[in-house]
């Protein structure tokens, strides 16, 4: 077998700054520090922006084009979706390495219920060089439509932060007081816009602050339109009682976490999330609805449940007093340390060696 001469990274990159863009930045820059020549072949940039190239809304077509950068390399396709299998598939013809990377469950489940369709995606994960899934639900499933024959890895997805991607966030207009930030992601608009749950956690929210805490939400949206901010903050006023504060959207979320006291993760539908992750890094208390498997020290509520909702923030809240004022374990300055998790220098070596021998 042919030495890889470069890693391709395929996925999403901020803008939005999602749980995967998130991860394929920081998988990015531990391989650039372990001296790997790196490429991101973006589906959601704008823009061409240093190593990251920018394939456009066409992402088929522009992924098409990119034929020579995939001989001889290294891809890793970062998507769940049924386009990501494609994609990995012309990868592997053009001679590539190739790893798919599955971050959620979703698609898999609805390929399950077409025989057929299962079938042929099944012939396509045995194909891959290697499966990488975030949790043992899906590596179950990849197992199944592959009869066993797909080479599956668990992975946890989370690299930790920088040092740089702590810093610098305060909450402006609600700084003084012991007051308790409670913080929540997800976007404000369009179709998906219901899966983040941001009404529910609303409607808790104002029955949190009735019952007597002096609390403030931190909302942050990747779809945050910076032209109708006057609508977009009139409507948040009214939704969290005037209590709310909206963060920017080039603001890196973990260093909105290094601030909060509890995080709260109402989503409809989830994958393994980085937010998630991210927080219980910083040792802050996650509440989080029991829609997917959740890492271990979330505290988890029926999904819908108002009440029990209530009840697990108030609890939460009194055994965890002023827990941001905690100082966080230190973040990665650069990738001296091996780090927690699977996705660290000595792993990254390890894989890459791997498709060499």
């Amino acid at each position: 077998m042919n030495p890889i001469k470069s890693v391709v990274l395929l996925g999403p990159t901020p803008p939005p700054a999602g749980g995967v863009s998130i991860h394929i930045k920081r998988f990015a820059y531990r391989l650039n520090y372990l001296g790997w020549p790196v490429h991101i072949l973006s589906t959601t940039a704008q823009h061409d922006d240093g190593n990251t190239i920018a394939i456009g809304n066409n992402r088929i077509f522009g992924i098409l084009s990119h034929y020579k950068r995939f001989r001889g390399n290294l891809v890793l396709v970062h998507s769940s979706e049924l386009y990501g299998l494609v994609v990995s598939v012309y990868c592997k013809l053009a001679g590539a390495q190739v790893v798919q990377y599955f971050h959620n469950g979703r698609a898999l489940a609805r390929i399950h219920r077409n025989p057929l369709l299962g079938w042929l995606v099944g012939k396509v994960l045995g194909y891959l060089d290697q499966v990488f899934v975030v949790n043992a639900e899906i590596a179950k499933s990849v197992h199944h439509l592959s009869n066993g024959v797909a080479k599956i890895d668990v992975v946890n997805p989370f690299i930790p932060p920088l040092e740089s991607e702590l810093q610098g966030y305060i909450p402006t207009g609600f700084e003084s007081g012991k007051r308790i930030y409670v913080g929540w992601c997800g976007l404000f608009s369009g179709e998906r816009a219901a899966i983040y749950g941001l009404d529910f956690f609303a409607s808790v929210f104002r029955r949190f602050v009735s019952a007597g805490h002096d609390a403030v939400a931190v909302l942050a949206a990747a779809d945050f339109d910076a032209e109708n901010e006057l609508q977009t903050m009139a409507r948040m006023k009214c939704l969290f009682a005037n209590r709310v504060v909206i963060v920017p959207s080039d603001v890196p979320f973990v260093s909105v976490l290094n601030v909060l006291d509890i995080f709260i993760r109402p989503t409809a539908t989830d994958g393994d999330s980085i937010s998630v992750r991210e927080a219980l890094y910083l040792n802050l208390p996650v509440l989080a609805s029991d829609v997917s498997l959740r890492p271990s020290g979330v505290s988890t509520y029926r999904f819908g449940d108002e009440d029990q909702c209530f009840q697990l923030l108030e609890k939460l809240i009194e055994s965890n007093p002023g827990s941001a004022r905690v100082s966080p374990p230190s973040a990665s300055p650069g990738c001296e340390a091996v780090l927690p998790g699977d996705i660290n220098p000595d792993r990254i070596k390890q894989m890459i060696r791997s498709f060499q021998d």
